[in-house]
């Protein structure tokens, strides 16, 4: 009886610094995680460190991502999980965190049942290495799409009060963007450091539309490019599409 406690305790422990170690991957590629260009001084964000650098010496890591790449992109995988981690503003690549997923799908649970042999931490990796990852992912994107939401209304109000003060449409974004707290902040900064790098803004505002996946900010990114183009009030058109919202 000691002895199986024993080799429970540890086989826990062993999960528990997987588990660990892929909380620390991930928070490692947020930290590192290329910010976008200051919305005032229009300066170039610091180059991040990816993770291309971590594997760039090691041809057998890089040729197994790549294998990974190309079997998801096969089975229609790859754009799904890309999507969603777009959407969660993760800056990780999709094949990256599939060949960590699939490593630590297949191996903890391996090791789980044929070297500690114990059926409970078999069924218990299977949770926290199969069954949750994909389920964490997709509760986060829903509750930040949630938030973004809820800040939605309030952006718009703000945007038709500074484009009443005399403002152009894009000098309006960016006050909105250093004002707003994530993830409206963050997706608006995207769209402004797009902006400066020369992109149009009715294709940077179509692709944060593309990566947040709200139907009401499709409506109201709508709304400013039709009326960019009919002319008219934009500010009032905002402030009635906040009061609908």
């Amino acid at each position: 009886m000691i002895v199986g406690l024993e080799t429970f305790v540890l086989g826990f422990t062993a999960l528990a610094a997987a588990g660990f170690g892929v909380v620390a991957y991930i928070i490692v590629g947020l930290a590192n995680e290329r910010e976008p260009a200051d919305a005032t001084s229009g300066k170039p964000a610091k180059r991040a460190r990816r993770f291309d650098d971590a594997y760039e010496g090691s041809p057998m890591l890089r040729r197994a991502i790549e294998v990974t790449a190309n079997l998801a992109e096969r089975r229609g995988v790859l754009g799904s999980v890309e999507r969603q981690l777009r959407a969660a503003d993760i800056p990780m690549r999709p094949a990256e965190v599939l060949f960590a997923y699939g490593v630590l799908a297949i191996l903890v649970p391996a090791v789980c049942l044929l070297l500690l042999r114990t059926p409970m931490l078999f069924i218990l990796s299977l949770f926290v290495f199969v069954v949750l990852p994909p389920f964490a992912l997709k509760t986060y994107v829903k509750m930040r799409r949630k938030k973004f939401v809820k800040q939605l209304p309030d952006a718009l109000t703000t945007l038709a009060g500074s484009l009443r003060a005399g403002r152009s449409l894009g000098q309006a974004l960016e006050a909105l963007a250093r004002e707003m707290e994530k993830p409206m902040g963050r997706e608006l900064r995207k769209v402004v450091a797009e902006v400066r790098l020369g992109r149009p803004l009715n294709e940077a505002l179509d692709d944060a539309v593309e990566r947040v996946g709200s139907p009401d900010f499709r409506w109201a990114v709508l709304a400013i490019q039709i009326q960019a183009e009919v002319g008219g009030n934009l500010a009032e058109l905002l402030n009635r599409v906040a009061d609908t919202m």
